[in-house]
Formats: C-alpha cells, sequence, structure tokens
C-alpha cells in the first residue's frame, strides 16, 4: 500500500485523530507509537507533536497529500536535496501520474543517496527535478521538514532520551547535528556516534503468560537478536496456578514498549503500576483464543508488528 496521507491541512500531522486512522490504514500505527515512546517521556505542546509527526514521515518516507500541496520527505546530500524514488513513486501511484512521470524521466537522471543503511532503496531523483515535474502538473511541492524541524531540534530530544537510558552527555552532539543539515554526513551515521549500545527492551503481557505473550517472547526472540524479549501475566491466581511469570513494576519500568493483548490488561497496569508511563503501552487486540505456538497466532503477531519490530532490530527507529 502507498504511504501516502491525505489531509485536510499538513497541520494535522501528529495531532488530529485522522492522522491516527491513515496511519492505522498504511499499517504504520505501531511503529508511530514506538517512534513516540522512543522521543522520551516529555510531555509536548502541538507545534512540538506537529514536528514530531513530521519527523515520523521524513524518516519513514510517509507522504502528505492536503488540499493545496504535496509534502515529500527531502534529504540533504552532499550534490544537492534529493528525494527517495520510493517515496515519488508512492504518490505517482496515488496520483496517477506513472506516465507523465516516465515520460519527464527520460530527460533526466536519478542518482544514489550517499548512505542506504536501513533504506528500502537507494534510488533518488534530485528535488530540483522533483520540484519541476509536479509544477508542470500544477501541484505545489514543499518538503516535509521545515527550518522550525531541524535536525538539531530533532538531535537535542533524542539525545535527552538517550540521556535518561545512560548516554553520556557530549560535545560532538552539536557538531554532528550541523554536520547532517550541511549534507556532510548522514543521520544515520551522526546519530551512531552518539548512540548508547544498549538493545531495545520489549516486554508482552497477557493474562496468564502461557499461550499468547508467551508464544510472542518466544517467537520474536528466534527472529531479532537486537532486541531484548520478556513476556508476563497480569493475573496472580493464573501464575501461580500455572509457575508462570507474574508482571512486577520492575519488569514494567524496564521494559522500553509493553505490548499487551486485550483492553484488560491496559486496565490492570494502570491501576496497579505505579510511575509506569501508559504512552509504553501497546494494545494488539489479540483475542484468547489460541494456544502456546498456535500457526493462526503466530501468524497475527507477524502481521500486527513483525515488520515494525524488524525495522526497530535494524535501528531504524533511532534508538
Amino acid at each position: 500500500m502507498p504511504k501516502v496521507l491525505r489531509l485536510l491541512d499538513v497541520g494535522e500531522v501528529g495531532v488530529s485523530p485522522e492522522f491516527i486512522r491513515q496511519i492505522h490504514l498504511i499499517n504504520m500505527e505501531v511503529d508511530w507509537q514506538i517512534f513516540n515512546i522512543n522521543i522520551g517521556n516529555t510531555t509536548f505542546n502541538t507545534a512540538m507533536n506537529q514536528s514530531i509527526g513530521k519527523w515520523f514521515c521524513h524518516f519513514f518516507g510517509i507522504s502528505i497529500i492536503d488540499s493545496s500541496t504535496l509534502w515529500l520527505p527531502k534529504i540533504t546530500q552532499r550534490n544537492g536535496d534529493v528525494a527517495r524514488y520510493q517515496d515519488i513513486s508512492d504518490v505517482l501511484d496515488e496520483l496517477g501520474l506513472k506516465l507523465p512521470w516516465e515520460k519527464f524521466m527520460q530527460r533526466c537522471n536519478y542518482t544514489c543517496l550517499d548512505d542506504t543503511s536501513g533504506l528500502l532503496n537507494s534510488m533518488a531523483v534530485h528535488w530540483y527535478d522533483v520540484h519541476r515535474f509536479f509544477s508542470n502538473s500544477s501541484i505545489l511541492c514543499k518538503s516535509i521538514l521545515t527550518s522550525k524541524e531541524s535536525f538539531s531540534s530533532f538531535f537535542a530530544i533524542k539525545i535527552s532520551s538517550f540521556q535518561e537510558q545512560g548516554a553520556q552527555k557530549s560535545n560532538e552532539i552539536e557538531k554532528y547535528a550541523q554536520l547532517v543539515e550541511s549534507g556532510s554526513i548522514t543521520f544515520n551515521k551522526a546519530l551512531k556516534r552518539v548512540n548508547t549500545t544498549k538493545k531495545p527492551k520489549i516486554l508482552f503481557i497477557c493474562r496468564a503468560n502461557i499461550q499468547r505473550s508467551l508464544t510472542a517472547e518466544h517467537l520474536f526472540k528466534s527472529m531479532f537478536s537486537n532486541i531484548e524479549f520478556n513476556s508476563a501475566g497480569v493475573s496472580q491466581k493464573e501464575c501461580v496456578r500455572n509457575n508462570s511469570t507474574l508482571c512486577t513494576d520492575e519488569m514494567l519500568i524496564w521494559a522500553d514498549c509493553i505490548f499487551v493483548f486485550d483492553q484488560l490488561h491496559v486496565d490492570r497496569i494502570r491501576d496497579n503500576a505505579k510511575g509506569v508511563n501508559i504512552r509504553k503501552i501497546i494494545n494488539l487486540e489479540i483475542e484468547d483464543v489460541y494456544k502456546y505456538d498456535d500457526p493462526r497466532l503466530i501468524s497475527l503477531l507477524k502481521t500486527k508488528i513483525g515488520g515494525s519490530l524488524g525495522r526497530l532490530n535494524c535501528g531504524l527507529h533511532f534508538i
């Protein structure tokens, strides 16, 4: 499915229910929630939440069409600004402009991204050509990120989150941010210089920790080596009866992200856990009708969060 959002106004990004609904439709809801969790525990105002939404769209190649403008992720390179071809292709599919694009690009050149690590493809198009094509089609084209949503400000928020995880503050941070903005170094490379080696921590919670959560823990442990997984149950009676792991406050604090399977688990954690950020919790909404290692359960888990965890495993959530 093309990663394109159709909104009345770009100001809805990151804040409106319609933005969340469309993020869900393109199967990026879990990515969005994890991305917000990784930002840290700070509460932001509307303008900052809008900027975080734009950063999310930029990093994940999501384009936006509002009532007057096409907003594309623009990437700064050493040889000039470019747009990823995959991002353009999604928009062309959405607007039915594939054929005009093919004719237009016969007179232009594709280029390669400086750093393809973590990206779906290495092909890119010079921003000048992208802007010219859409202008010829009477479509105003702008970059999702503006000077207000600079990499320096995003870096500051991310480093604050890293410091909570034990990263040391460094005078190099501002230098790396400036290098990213000038196109001398990619964001991924700069971030690796200040990132911690700490693995993301994922906790799965169900009622008794014998079917759904245990299946999820064992499944994803076998798939992703760069993430730590654990699982537990919220029912003391069932965990004692089945000799399974009961969820504790320490486990909830340990986790960077908590996946539960129905609203009962969310309510139980909210009622009993002290000091645990509710933003950590993502409800998978998978019914308690599956046995341990049921192929149907495994298929559901892979469909709902396998792709998101795969991107997290590769560092694409910038933890």
